[in-house]
């Protein structure tokens, strides 16, 4: 846990440089995140930073483990300088609702060019900037690494969500094949906000 939340406190502290950036003397930022460790790590580094909340920014919060649209659109109509939003069905959310809002996000599941949330790399455009990392290639090595620990393995449930994870389940997909495993998804269905 310890080392997550040092994961997640780096990653906000480039996120932070982000926003500072565009810092006003006083800034509000909507912030939606699937976990109170993800708001804890964010409110770190501002503070290392030098803001504090309530003195020179405000946080409006909101978690949203689901990824319901409801708690984005609250945020987008407070118009805030900036949205922080985690993971890809808020940032899905942020960016059907806002094209002028700066969106800085962390999105662990998406590849910003093939899902359009970028023009290119080296020429973004638009008003989202973060972190991305899309690593289909993680889901076929924890196969590897199952098959290594479990050799008599035959059969195996992964749970994907459809359409966000589909790059990875087609990977975990390969590895198993290639493994001799029979594999048994079992789909998480969600409408598709992109």
């Amino acid at each position: 846990m310890t080392n997550r939340r040092a994961s997640v406190a780096a990653a906000m502290t480039v996120l932070v440089a982000a926003l500072s950036a565009r810092a006003q003397p006083h800034t509000r930022v909507g912030l939606v995140t699937t976990t109170p460790t993800f708001r804890d790590a964010f409110l770190d580094s501002l503070q290392r930073i030098g803001y504090q909340n309530g003195r020179n920014i405000t946080i409006d919060w909101r978690s949203n483990p689901r990824g319901e649209a409801r708690d984005v659109e609250e945020l987008v109509s407070l118009h805030p300088d900036c949205l922080v939003l985690a993971g890809p069905l808020n940032l899905a959310h942020g960016r059907r609702l806002t094209s002028t809002i700066p969106i800085v996000t962390i999105d662990l599941e998406s590849d910003p060019g093939a899902s359009g949330i970028v023009a290119s790399l080296g020429r973004p455009g638009g008003n989202v900037t973060g972190i991305f990392l899309d690593l289909p290639e993680l889901a076929g090595k924890q196969i590897q690494f199952l098959r290594a620990i479990l050799p008599g393995l035959k059969r195996l449930a992964v749970m994907w969500q459809d359409p966000v994870a589909l790059p990875q389940f087609r990977a975990a997909e390969a590895a198993a094949l290639a493994a001799g495993i029979a594999l048994v998804p079992i789909r998480q269905r969600r409408a598709a906000p992109y």
